[in-house]
């Protein structure tokens, strides 16, 4: 869409290219984040990705007065890319932000991604749930991930 001055123009396009194979599924649009209702107590869980079921983020706190968690893994059942990976970050409810780093670089052509993240309101395909966006500082891509209880 392209609005200068009294021109307004918008086209639809597509945009071609292979889905990459080591990065986890995203939305298929770009989510703008909106405040949820209420916060969580607490962020230790697995969690799971909204546009995969298979993948996990397993976060647990391991100093929750200060808000880190570490030594916890990524998962999924059907892709070994995302399989053991080290997952390590820092939390703040009250502010509502949350880092994460999910270490690849074990895997082929792996990397470390850097993930800003934040509680969202619940999205219409897991209703009624804890839900986090984080937004990739490597690819730029969205993982929205879910608490499943």
């Amino acid at each position: 869409s392209i609005e200068e001055g009294d021109c307004n123009d918008s086209k639809s396009f597509d945009v071609l290219g292979a889905y990459p194979g080591n990065v986890p599924a995203s939305p298929t649009s770009i989510v703008i984040p909106q405040a949820p209702g209420s916060l969580p107590s607490g962020i230790s869980n697995p969690w799971i990705n909204v546009f995969d079921d298979e993948h996990s983020v397993n976060l647990q706190e391991n100093d929750p007065p200060n808000g880190v968690f570490q030594n916890t893994l990524e998962g999924h059942s059907s892709i070994s890319y995302f399989n053991g990976n080290p997952i390590s970050g820092t939390y703040n409810i009250s502010t509502n932000k949350v880092f994460l780093i999910i270490d690849r670089s074990a895997q082929f052509e792996g990397y470390k991604d850097t993930l800003d993240g934040q509680f969202i309101q619940s999205l219409p395909q897991q209703p009624g749930k804890s839900t986090i966006l984080f937004v990739s500082r490597h690819t730029g891509r969205q993982l929205i991930i879910y608490k499943p209880f």
